[in-house]
């Protein structure tokens, strides 16, 4: 139990309240996001290889902002590592589609850390223009990730740094080798 709000939660409230938050502190929040999922990226079975772990669901309904300030990343429920004790089924998109990777709304067989990058960019997006990036029902929410010029945050949101646009449009790169190669990357970005 985490006494703490999820960012879909703080966004509503945001929203009611008409108020927001610097972007420097959604950076920081993201940082302790993306130092959570490279811990599960890097975790290692008893004899020490890799698990090659994939969260496939990150979102603002699974980062949560304890009232202590901690962040914290939950819900590995549908999580993808390399050796499963049960292989996850072929062909079924798993996750929440306005929030996933180009590779994994294919339902692609080869989808790594890179897809949760990309998911981390478009929470990071959010947070600093407290706006949806994609919208719409499945057949358009999937064609906006494949298809959408994702406007800078600073076009919504004049108060963000040139920086903070450049880490968010590496991460939502469609080529995932042009995305940070790991969430700890991401994160030493976004804290310098």
């Amino acid at each position: 139990y985490l006494e703490g709000r999820t960012l879909s939660l703080i966004f509503d409230a945001l929203h009611e309240t008409k108020t927001s938050l610097p972007p420097e502190v959604w950076a920081k929040v993201m940082a302790e996001a993306l130092a959570g999922l490279h811990h599960a990226h890097e975790l290692c079975d008893y004899d020490g290889t890799p698990l090659q772990i994939v969260h496939r669901d990150v979102s603002p309904q699974n980062v949560i902002v304890t009232f202590d300030g901690r962040v914290k990343l939950v819900d590995f429920g549908i999580a993808k590592a390399r050796v499963n004790v049960t292989e996850t089924e072929k062909g079924i998109v798993k996750g929440k589609l306005a929030y996933m990777s180009p590779e994994q709304a294919q339902v692609s067989e080869d989808i790594d850390r890179r897809a949760d990058i990309f998911s981390a960019g478009i929470v990071l997006w959010e947070c600093l223009t407290l706006s949806r990036l994609i919208t719409g029902d499945a057949a358009s929410a999937a064609q906006k990730i494949n298809d959408m010029d994702f406007p800078r945050p600073s076009s919504l949101n004049p108060k963000v740094a040139p920086e903070l646009d450049a880490i968010t449009m590496k991460a939502l790169e469609r080529d995932p080798a042009k995305r940070y190669p790991t969430a700890e990357a991401m994160r030493a970005a976004l804290e310098k």
